[in-house]
């Protein structure tokens, strides 16, 4: 409740503190696999990677949680899903029939998946670009790789960008649908 209240409050605040959260969790847990995976534990001999983890935050809560909250926005500006709070499922038009005991008919459910695929694939194709770009370069900088960042973006950039393609085709588009 405390949670819904702070988005509804401060809506790009909680949302970007929550991405720097979830940023830094997630790179705690690659940190750990990346030390079981490695033989020698070489990756943990110097111990947790804080730099990095600081990046991540940095990269969710400043970049990404922004972006990510004005993209949906705009999602929701040009393909809407308006959500009830008395029905399951999602309805795209505001004069969407309602009937008097709070339900929607089917009928209306269809262009709406329509839309929910539309914001997943826009997040995950094209904003995706922006997305690993942002990430290179406030890691990059944050963990004082700045005089190589160009040469990173040239290697690395469209490796990464194809990776995270993959993940979301894989993945992270799917979840993202039926969540």
């Amino acid at each position: 409740v405390k949670y819904s209240e702070q988005l509804e409050l401060r809506p790009i605040r909680t949302k970007s503190l929550t991405a720097g959260a979830l940023g830094v969790i997630g790179d705690l847990i690659a940190q750990c696999i990346e030390w079981s995976l490695d033989d020698d534990n070489d990756v943990g001999a110097g111990g947790l990677d804080g730099r990095r983890v600081f990046a991540m935050f940095i990269d969710g809560s400043c970049f990404s949680g922004p972006l990510m909250h004005y993209a949906f926005e705009a999602y929701e500006h040009l393909f809407p899903i308006i959500i009830r709070n008395d029905c399951v499922e999602p309805i795209v038009r505001c004069d969407a029939e309602i009937w008097d005991d709070n339900t929607v008919p089917v009928h209306n459910f269809q262009t709406e998946w329509k839309h929910v695929i539309i914001h997943v694939a826009f997040d995950q194709i094209f904003m995706a670009i922006f997305y690993v770009a942002g990430l290179m370069i406030i890691t990059g900088v944050i963990e004082g790789h700045s005089d190589e960042l160009l040469a990173e973006l040239h290697d690395d950039y469209f490796r990464n960008l194809g990776a995270s393609w993959l993940a979301a085709i894989v993945l992270i588009a799917p979840l993202q649908i039926l969540a």
